[in-house]
């Protein structure tokens, strides 16, 4: 069974095949596309540049982060309700992300610090309780998570939060890799041991971009001459996505009569915090690239 601590109950159904996911604990998994990626389940054939509109799923699909970033790939999920496991490679670090009809609900990783007890002691847990409680809940082959519910560390509910937030973390740190592969296993189900969340992809994507995307990427992804207006087939509805005042006047000026290099001249926001905006944007599908600079009367909006 899986040792990683942020997911509960111990029941090991038949299709959860836990013991795929023990690797996640450190070592390589097994069968997974390393040395040479499979072949893309989509192409793009215009490049980072354009606009990633679906992706085909499907029973052991994979590709190559270089060509799709995350982001895109979970707006995709969505889109397309999907339920399973998506794998990520990145040097040496692997990451698994539950899709439950679509949308992220638990993530596990081999970074020391995501893992379970470093991200209880971050979070203010007494070190010396959660330390001791991991060991004896690794000898015992307990979930740590567990064992602090069990000996009154934590309650229920503040253990399903703490896995929320370590879920968020380790899935919004994966949007910088342009490195790696990534593969998608379809699933009937989650397996029973995963404590499932509740993440939008539409907030882990917009804070995503306001903090875990370098400078140096979104202005890779969204060069200066870029145009952006108002996508006609959006994956989201503009009220469901979180934007500040200003964040919002970002989307609104992006009406097809400004390149991006004016639309951050002229907004309120730092450069950082503009293409952040404007990134998110165009991942959801709310923004698409226009070929010119429209004319202000027939400008677009929201």
């Amino acid at each position: 069974m899986p040792s990683s601590d942020d997911e509960p109950p111990e029941a090991e159904p038949e299709e959860a095949e836990p013991e795929e996911a023990e690797p996640l604990e450190g070592e390589p998994l097994e069968g997974q596309p390393v040395a040479e990626p499979p072949k893309p389940a989509f192409t793009n054939p215009g490049g980072r540049t354009r606009r990633v509109h679906r992706v085909n799923f499907g029973a052991g699909r994979a590709g190559i982060l270089q060509e799709y970033s995350l982001p895109e790939i979970l707006v995709a999920a969505e889109q397309g309700r999907e339920t399973g496991e998506l794998t990520l490679h990145h040097t040496a670090a692997i990451k698994t992300i539950f899709l439950k009809r679509g949308h992220p609900a638990g993530a596990m990783s081999t970074v020391p610090e995501e893992r379970f007890p470093a991200f209880a002691r971050a979070s203010g847990l007494d070190p010396v309780r959660v330390a001791d409680i991991a060991a004896r809940a690794e000898a015992s082959g307990r979930r740590t998570g567990e064992a602090m519910v069990a000996e009154g560390l934590v309650t229920a509910e503040e253990r399903r939060k703490l896995v929320e937030v370590q879920s968020s973390q380790i899935i919004r740190a994966a949007f910088a890799w342009e490195e790696g592969v990534y593969e998608y296993r379809p699933l009937p189900q989650l397996p029973a041991w995963l404590l499932p969340v509740s993440l939008r992809t539409v907030d882990l994507i917009l804070e995503g971009a306001r903090s875990d995307v370098p400078l140096t990427q979104l202005r890779e992804r969204l060069s200066p001459a870029l145009i952006l207006a108002p996508a006609p087939d959006p994956s989201v509805e503009l009220h469901q996505v979180a934007l500040e005042p200003d964040e919002a006047m970002v989307l609104i000026a992006a009406d097809g009569t400004r390149t991006v290099a004016q639309l951050v001249a002229s907004s309120k926001l730092d450069e950082r915090r503009t293409l952040a905006v404007l990134y998110a944007a165009r991942t959801l599908n709310l923004l698409a690239e226009v070929d010119h600079v429209r004319a202000a009367a027939a400008r677009a909006g929201f």
